[in-house]
């Protein structure tokens, strides 16, 4: 196969035309010795990256054109730096970065369009060629050899076949970037999809924001990503990270990312940074080569305004910036370009979305006044609980609890001091049970805390726990704090109980037993009332 392939048989043949790599070569009609290729030139549109067409292009080019050191810089089509790297004659890998004076010639066809070369004769530096990528009038890249070894300058020829390799190189990088775009945005939508359907299912919120940031890594390509939320103190917080560098983790709010996040937040605007057009500059600060950062934003309202002189009405949506959405390249150059801001504001839109989903989750099954589980979620957590326990034969036990005379303490010290004692009551009661038992508010002063995998012994072990503690603390007034007494029922799946609404029922009859008892006692379903010291 041709140089746009792999090598032909014999790879042993040396010279300025790279016989051996480049096929046959023939005579022009203008005098010119060119080579045409041995076999077909459909090789670098095969299925492998444009990054590794462009290596092998690279090592090819050093071969047939004898010379000792190459570089080569992929454009986006914004004409940022894509891609940049360097080969030398041995097959080794020069800097990353070119060095200043390649550097000086690459930018300069950059600027002109056209190639460049010198000679031995040039002081400015070893001989060289440099030419441009060109495909359909639109530059692609910037290819440059030179020889430091003493071998002389390049010949016209050469420069020529040098020119019309880049050409074919264009076109074939050109069709692959194509096919590139078309497979990138495909693979974005899918990951979009993914991340809709995460977002729109209730579950942990940890867990699907660090889904949403890890996810717009992949599908643009980000070798680091953070996410920063604003805490309910106005503080931007480090939510999830991974990949970045350590010195961005390590840095007030206000620096992060330099001032990339915290323009973003303050401005609620997506911005984009790089090191320059030209990768001369190396990695920013903190080795960071490129990076992008976008609000999450949250849609509020929309605040509506009135032109009585027009007599028109228009509407403004109204924004809450809750933090930014961050993605960094370090090890290679590979700028973020406009379309990967546009494409990372949606996955930030996710993440609002997620946030606001998990707001309205835990308005809807949270009790605002002592934080427990609401009377609805409760309802539905009782009843998967009680699935569970029948589908594995194991028990369930419910206690329900209320608070002694509650009515009296609301007419002695008012309603504000009675919702105050419930949210001491709520806060003591969270921290009674363990992490998977349901603890939540029946109505009113009535209390249910729900125990999986719990037999009728450790009900009352927890009982007896929540009416010590409620007994002994103190309420409203540390040195004239306000007497409150609980008084509880209990009972078991299914031992007492076949089905949810007659569990509710004997924890109920329980519990007016311990109050007929003496109150500041429990009660188990079928046995009697225990209070302090029983």
């Amino acid at each position: 196969m041709g140089w746009f392939g792999m090598r032909d048989a014999d790879p042993r043949g040396k010279g300025r035309l790279g016989r051996s790599a480049m096929g046959q070569e023939t005579q022009a009609g203008d005098g010119l010795s060119v080579v045409q290729p041995a076999g077909p030139r459909s090789s670098f549109n095969t299925l492998i990256q444009a990054d590794a067409i462009a290596e092998l292009a690279l090592s090819m080019a050093l071969e047939f054109a004898d010379a000792s050191r190459g570089f080569l810089i992929l454009l986006s089509e914004q004409g940022s730096t894509r891609y940049c790297f360097g080969r030398t004659a041995q097959g080794g890998t020069t800097e990353r970065l070119p060095p200043d004076d390649v550097l000086e010639v690459m930018s300069q066809v950059r600027r002109a369009g056209r190639s460049v070369s010198r000679t031995v004769d040039d002081a400015a530096g070893p001989p060289c060629v440099c030419v441009p990528l060109m495909a359909e009038n639109h530059m692609v890249g910037v290819l440059y050899l030179d020889r430091a070894d003493g071998a002389g300058s390049f010949q016209q020829r050469e420069e020529r076949l040098v020119e019309m390799a880049a050409g074919q190189l264009a076109l074939s990088l050109t069709a692959r970037f194509l096919y590139e775009q078309v497979t990138e945005k495909r693979k974005q939508v899918e990951l979009i999809d993914r991340v809709s359907r995460a977002v729109a299912t209730p579950g942990d919120l940890d867990a699907v924001l660090q889904q949403v940031t890890d996810t717009a890594r992949e599908a643009l390509g980000g070798q680091g990503a953070a996410l920063f939320l604003f805490d309910d103190d106005g503080v931007a917080r480090l939510r999830y990270a991974d990949g970045v560098r350590g010195d961005l983790l390590q840095r007030s709010p206000r620096t992060w990312g330099g001032s990339l996040v915290q323009a973003v937040m303050e401005e609620g605007a997506g911005r984009t940074h790089a090191t320059g057009s030209d990768p001369s500059t190396g990695s920013g600060q903190d080795g960071v080569s490129a990076a992008v950062a976008v609000p999450v934003r949250q849609v509020l309202r929309e605040k509506r305004f009135l032109n009585e002189r027009r007599r028109s009405a228009y509407a403004v949506p109204f924004t809450k910036v809750l933090g930014a959405l961050y993605l960094e390249n370090h090890d290679r150059i590979r700028e973020f370009t406009e379309d990967d801001r546009l494409v990372l504001q949606v996955f930030a839109d996710h993440v609002a979305n997620a946030v606001s989903n998990d707001v309205l989750y835990r308005q809807a099954s949270t009790d605002n006044l002592t934080g427990l589980a609401s009377r609805r979620y409760l309802d539905l957590r009782l009843a998967d609980e009680l699935e569970f326990a029948q589908r594995n034969t194991c028990p369930l036990s419910v206690v329900m609890l209320d608070i002694d005379d509650f009515k009296q303490i609301n007419d002695q010290y008012g309603h504000q001091a009675g919702d105050e004692i419930l949210r001491q009551i709520g806060a003591i009661l969270k921290s009674s049970v363990r992490q998977f038992d349901v603890c939540g508010r029946y109505g009113g002063e009535e209390f249910i805390l729900a125990l999986p995998e719990t037999d009728p012994q450790g009900a009352q072990v927890v009982a007896e726990n929540v009416r010590e503690r409620i007994a002994g603390s103190k309420f409203l007034d540390d040195e004239h704090p306000v007497p409150v007494t609980v008084s509880l029922g209990i009972a078991t799946f299914p031992a007492l109980a076949s089905d949810l609404t007659s569990l509710i029922g004997a924890a109920d009859r329980a519990l007016y037993r311990a109050k007929r008892g003496g109150k500041n006692r429990y009660a188990l379903a079928g046995q009697r009332a225990r209070g302090a010291g029983e």
